[in-house]
């Protein structure tokens, strides 16, 4: 019998899947997710094509074995209402083209997801999948009041459409899942979470690595590292990180402040390091592709956003066995070791400094605590495997 399955299921896949997504120039934790999830699927079983609203997201990795041969396509920024109709025209004739199985709708925006999920509804696409990855569902494509508060407005009819005609409803934590689908859509029977998984072998602490990267980077053994990851952004607050270095530098002056990512902001928080005369004490590091091994050399990890879906990196950050600094406005779902604190920005950068600097602790190897938490990729892809090819063998059998 197995034998027989094993043919028929040879015979109707693979699985096609268009991942949307916003996207933009910078490669962020939504695409990092689309990314791991796609290097450890099946590919016999299940291919992506990718389409992002704002941009070619994955540039950075289009020379990767994992996603060479996936069809990856982008539209300029789109500007006002007549952006979006040409994402709406765009995605008609896209669908069309290709007969996608599934559409799996990855983003933290109610708008964006609403008019995608209706399109993938008119098309005939059997399943359909609204996953929110943000608890910023209106802020991030609201560009003006007015536009704001007529979002408000249409939000409940909004939320009830995408609950309606989507078949799963997938957030990266409660928070998120609240924010785009509202109370009644986390209590729906479509409603799950999967956890934003990450590579865990790659990121167990290190000893070796340490001191390997800490001398790359010109950085003594007795040096206390504050680190940080994530795009330059008025979100992720870094302005503030440089106020929390100046106060740490009052009281300690051996203080390194390593800053990974690349965007928008990133020119001003530099000018900002030399205004506040800091600059020496900061570490610009842009993006790069070895966060693993830069996180081995960082003493305590903090984010001070003022959102998140929920953060990869402050996983990664815990599965490195470093102490976690996270604004109070962030769910408590991101505390999954006992070294997680979180603190009010209001409360200024002086306290911060002070709990940061009361926090030095040993390195434990916490990737069991990690594990059986759910996010290890290797888990969180074989489940996201088996949603696709459980509904898809359903609907190619006519079982509904």
């Amino acid at each position: 019998m197995d034998g027989i399955m094993k043919v028929v299921i040879d015979m109707i896949y693979p699985i096609q899947v268009l991942q949307i997504a916003i996207g933009g120039c910078e490669y962020g934790g939504v695409e990092n997710y689309l990314y791991q999830n796609y290097k450890y699927i099946e590919h016999k079983k299940v291919k992506f094509s990718f389409f992002f609203l704002k941009g070619n997201s994955l540039k950075s990795k289009m020379n990767s074995q994992v996603i060479k041969d996936c069809e990856i396509e982008s539209l300029a920024p789109p500007d006002g209402l007549l952006g979006y109709f040409r994402v709406i025209f765009y995605l008609l004739k896209k669908i069309d083209r290709k007969k996608y199985h599934i559409v799996h709708i990855n983003t933290g925006s109610l708008v964006v997801t609403f008019v995608c999920i209706s399109i993938a509804a008119l098309k005939g696409v059997k399943m359909r999948i609204s996953h929110s990855h943000s608890t910023h569902s209106v802020g991030n494509v609201a560009s003006n009041d007015v536009t704001k508060r007529l979002i408000k407005i249409m939000t409940p009819f909004m939320q009830a459409v995408v609950i309606l005609l989507s078949t799963h409803l997938f957030a990266c934590s409660q928070d998120a899942g609240r924010s785009l689908f509202g109370k009644l859509g986390i209590r729906s029977r479509k409603f799950r979470i999967m956890p934003n998984a990450i590579e865990i072998d790659k990121f167990i602490f290190d000893q070796d690595v340490r001191r390997k990267v800490r001398e790359q980077l010109g950085i003594c053994e007795s040096t206390f590292v504050i680190g940080h990851v994530g795009r330059f952004d008025e979100n992720k607050n870094q302005i503030f990180l440089l106020e929390i270095l100046r106060k740490q530098l009052d009281h300690h002056a051996d203080v390194i402040l390593l800053l990974i990512g690349d965007g928008d902001n990133l020119s001003r928080v530099k000018k900002n390091a030399i205004c506040k005369g800091i600059d020496n004490a900061v570490l610009f590091l842009g993006r790069r592709s070895d966060v693993s091994d830069l996180m081995q050399a960082m003493d305590v990890f903090v984010l001070p956003s003022y959102f998140e879906g929920l953060s990869i990196v402050t996983i990664e950050a815990q599965t490195a066995g470093l102490p976690v600094f996270l604004s109070d406005t962030l769910s408590r779902e991101h505390k999954v070791t006992d070294d997680v604190y979180f603190l009010p920005i209001s409360a200024g950068a002086e306290k911060w400094a002070q709990c940061i600097r009361r926090r030095e602790s040993e390195r434990m190897d916490t990737s069991k605590i990690i594990k059986r938490a759910g996010y290890d990729i290797h888990q969180s892809s074989s489940v996201l495997e088996r949603v696709y090819s459980k509904k898809y063998i359903m609907n190619k059998i006519g079982i509904r």
